[in-house]
């Protein structure tokens, strides 16, 4: 067995290892560069929650459904802001 000079490894050394990975029977894939990039989530400002408040608030109504509505009204604004 003769070695290369440069790294004192084996000739056939690399050769070996070449065929051990292509023993593996990976997939190919071809769309390894494409990158998923996410939209950065955005959240509300205190005056855009305050806004929604006023808008949503009826001081007749009892707190239970009130909270459901302003709920609601900030799901609405978010969903807005990030799709």
């Amino acid at each position: 067995m003769t070695k290369d000079n440069s790294t004192g490894k084996p000739k056939d050394f690399y050769n070996r290892g070449q065929q051990m990975f292509d023993r593996l029977n990976l997939p190919d894939d071809d769309d390894d560069d494409t990158q998923v990039y996410a939209k950065p989530w955005v959240g509300l400002t205190v005056e855009e929650i305050g806004d929604i408040f006023n808008n949503t608030s009826n001081p007749t109504e009892k707190v239970g459904p009130f909270v459901i509505r302003f709920s609601r009204a900030i799901e609405a604004k978010l969903k807005e802001k990030n799709t």
